[in-house]
């Protein structure tokens, strides 16, 4: 009785296993606003249909030593922040280290944590990234630097920001250039000469060309085809691990806005510099589904798949047994019922 009863209970877990799988969902909550301690306000939807195939040729990049020692150290960051995040112990040095000069890709690696940061729920996966990127600095470093920008204006601040984001960012998201933007998108001047309306008062432009006067000049970044999103294939990765906490760093805590504007279609992105991000929940980026050559799905997909197949060897194992011991009461003369020993061969 009590092997069919587990039978029973086996063969109850499978069909419920077998609706999950129609049902299944990736949910990555994000915040209602820009404080990252408050409680998420929407969610991001997965789409249930399998992962197809992906038909672009992935691009090609020649990392140098420089490139991969850096992808290392990030790498190695989000490792211990997701062991930490789980109360785990760190692993000790050398347990599992990533050698810059491997033959393996680091970079794949930093995929492979990317991914797996980005199946927490979506408010504590930029948590931990933005404990990453303010672990990055001294503690004093962003109100110091803040302090610092805000004896400039911010188009001023904007431009330099910009040409420093494409020198120093190419070994993390691919190849970029500074470009200008549409003034509509740029917070409004408060005051004349120090808001995002360029005046002659400073004295030149160090990096990134002359001068210019027009309204968003030399204010954004344009990523043709951000490396991160093109090898993830994942909205949750770039929402979640990149786009959110950046933002909020870059907002909050340096003082100059950012918003950052993914193209899903073409995987490229943009930065605008002295442009305030708008709501997570209301950011068109936070309510993009699932797109469907996403690593993370497909790899949740075959998780389930794996589970589903082990539940079903399980019952089966478990109803052969039931049936077994149904036949050996039969032989045996023994009294169970007739229903029951039906139920056991069903």
């Amino acid at each position: 009785c009590l092997r069919q009863r587990r039978c029973s209970t086996l063969l109850q877990k499978l069909r419920s296993c077998d609706r999950s799988l129609v049902d299944m969902e990736h949910t990555a909550t994000v915040h209602p606003s820009h404080d990252t301690a408050t409680a998420p306000s929407s969610s991001f939807q997965r789409d249930t249909s399998p992962p197809e195939e992906p038909t672009q040729v992935l691009t090609q990049y020649q990392d140098s030593w420089l490139d991969r020692s850096l992808q290392k150290f990030i790498t190695v960051k989000i490792r211990e922040a997701l062991a930490e995040a789980d109360e785990l112990p760190v692993e000790e040095p050398g347990a599992r280290t990533l050698d810059a000069d491997s033959a393996t890709p680091v970079y794949d690696e930093f995929i492979d944590v990317a991914i797996e940061l980005s199946r927490r729920p979506g408010w504590q996966t930029q948590l931990i990234t933005l404990g990453l990127l303010r672990g990055v600095f001294p503690s004093w470093f962003p109100g110091a630097f803040r302090t610092f920008l805000s004896l400039f204006p911010m188009w001023f601040d904007a431009r330099h920001a910009a040409v420093s984001t494409v020198l120093t960012t190419g070994w993390l998201v691919g190849p970029s250039n500074v470009c200008d933007v549409e003034p509509e998108i740029l917070d409004e001047t408060t005051r004349r000469g120090w808001g995002n309306e360029p005046s002659g008062w400073v004295p030149g432009f160090a990096l990134g060309g002359r001068w210019r006067k027009e309204l968003g000049a030399g204010q954004g970044v344009k990523i043709d085809k951000c490396r991160v999103l093109e090898m993830t294939g994942c909205a949750s990765v770039c929402a979640n691990v990149c786009k959110g906490p950046t933002q909020a760093f870059f907002t909050e805590d340096v003082g100059l806005p950012l918003t950052m504007i993914p193209d899903f279609e073409t995987m490229g992105c943009q930065f605008v510099f002295g442009a305030s991000p708008p709501e997570l929940s209301q950011d068109p980026a936070f309510q993009q589904p699932c797109l469907s050559q996403c690593q993370a799905g497909a790899a949740a997909q075959v998780r389930a798949g794996k589970a589903r197949a082990q539940l079903a060897a399980a019952a089966a194992v478990d109803c052969e047994e039931s049936r077994c011991v149904g036949l050996e009461h039969s032989v045996s003369g023994g009294s169970e019922p007739d229903s029951e020993a039906t139920h056991a061969e069903r």
